[in-house]
């Protein structure tokens, strides 16, 4: 009778114990990111500074160097820019994150990227966050410079530059980041009509930086020589109208002549 009893009570015995292997397998993942989070949240915790939710390693106090750049930075990019690009201060606040060399992106739930390089930054949207990657000893200038290109990314998101074309977005980030036609190295540009062409995959790609100075070097060339055209171009990018470019700029050999003359004066 005894023996008969035995796989009973081993059942009895073990089923509590395989419902708790199958529910950390079920939930496993879930609950090993919500660690990662929590464990995150510690590591780095937040201190706000006016409209930026900076977040910097424990004990460290590079929120203050980075505050002050974007505090700097976002009154100039709206004094100069606000009417005629319609920006603005953020309405709603923005969460910035002061990575160490060793720190994975994802403990920080963004997809948006695998991973930055040193000095490198980007802006998640669908989480509203700006993450920069900072060395172990700290370059305040570059990891400034990333943190305005992010922010400029931000004011032009909060314009609609989800509607855009991507040339033109990347165009006026260096636009407002304050980058001059003169300082870009020329060398080897997409042609006029490819930058026009440019996905945003072209602006992340291995051959970025070409695609990348095409359009800052294209968006000041319209902005220095073609002013009034290029703010109804852009009036109805905002808008969501996806507006032809040479039906708003002029005819295509002669802005292709003007862009060549301007590049070359560049040189």
């Amino acid at each position: 009778m005894s023996d008969r009893r035995t796989p009973v009570k081993a059942a009895l015995l073990f089923a509590p114990l395989l419902v708790v292997i199958l529910t950390l397998h079920a939930w496993g993942d879930a609950m090993a990111g919500g660690l990662g989070r929590a464990v995150g949240n510690w590591q780095y915790p937040e201190r706000v500074h006016s409209q930026f939710l900076i977040r910097v390693s424990r004990g460290s106090s590079a929120d203050v160097f980075a505050a002050r750049a974007l505090e700097e930075f976002v009154p100039q990019a709206v004094k100069g820019y606000g009417i005629r690009l319609a920006i603005q201060v953020p309405a709603q606040p923005v969460t910035v994150v002061l990575l160490d060399p060793d720190t994975e992106l994802r403990r920080f739930g963004t997809t948006v990227v695998e991973d930055l390089n040193p000095n490198q930054g980007v802006f998640d949207p669908s989480r509203r966050m700006i993450l920069v990657r900072m060395e172990r000893k700290i370059q305040q200038d570059l990891v400034a410079a990333a943190l305005r290109q992010a922010a400029a990314r931000v004011l032009l998101h909060d314009a609609g530059s989800p509607r855009w074309s991507p040339w033109l977005t990347e165009g006026l980030v260096g636009r407002l980041e304050g980058a001059r036609p003169a300082d870009q190295r020329i060398g080897e540009l997409p042609g006029l009509t490819d930058i026009l062409k440019l996905t945003e995959a072209d602006f992340t790609a291995l051959n970025r930086a070409s695609s990348t100075r095409g359009a800052r070097l294209l968006v000041a060339f319209l902005m220095d020589r073609m002013p009034d055209r290029f703010d109804h171009y852009y009036k109805e990018e905002q808008a969501g109208l996806r507006p032809v470019f040479f039906e708003r700029i002029g005819d295509p050999e002669q802005v292709e002549r003007d862009w060549k003359d301007w590049l070359q004066k560049l040189k």
